[in-house]
């Protein structure tokens, strides 16, 4: 983000700024004006770019988990064979949870490489009961997670 100085002279009709902090996804916009009195008048508008839940039924194949959501609903109904992930660089600093609802159906116990676990363990996934993954998006390619399972 970069850090303007702006000087305001008699006369001013209107000055408009603009910037983005793409950590966070926000967009300001400031409006600068001088009324007929002389005083300035800041007009500002903050547009957040706000995630949501995304449920996601995968009959078989991949799971596509996009990180423009933050919380998932996976409702397994075949076998699942792998993961792809889109939109993890628009959201650095993110967090959600994963919930995995099996349904006596097999899921591969590799995530993608992108997850890093506490030790670099595997995760053996159960078919029955839920299971959860939490995590938090540390960088495009480092998604830190935990996983609990077999929630009855």
């Amino acid at each position: 983000m970069a850090n303007k100085n702006f000087v305001v002279k008699n006369g001013l009709t209107a000055s408009t700024v603009s910037f983005v902090d793409n950590v966070s996804n926000i967009t300001k916009t400031v409006n600068a004006t001088v009324d007929s009195s002389g005083a300035l008048v800041l007009d500002a508008n903050i547009n957040a770019n706000l995630r949501s839940d995304l449920s996601v039924t995968e009959t078989s194949g991949t799971i596509t988990l996009d990180f423009d959501y933050n919380n998932f609903y996976i409702n397994v109904s075949g076998a699942i064979t792998g993961w792809t992930l889109t939109n993890v660089a628009n959201n650095i600093g993110a967090t959600g949870t994963i919930v995995i609802r099996p349904n006596g159906q097999s899921m591969t116990d590799n995530l993608p490489t992108e997850f890093k676990t506490p030790n670099g363990e595997s995760i053996v996934f159960k078919t029955t009961g839920l299971g959860a993954i939490n995590y938090f998006v540390v960088s495009e390619t480092e998604i830190i997670c935990n996983y609990m399972g077999n929630f009855q």
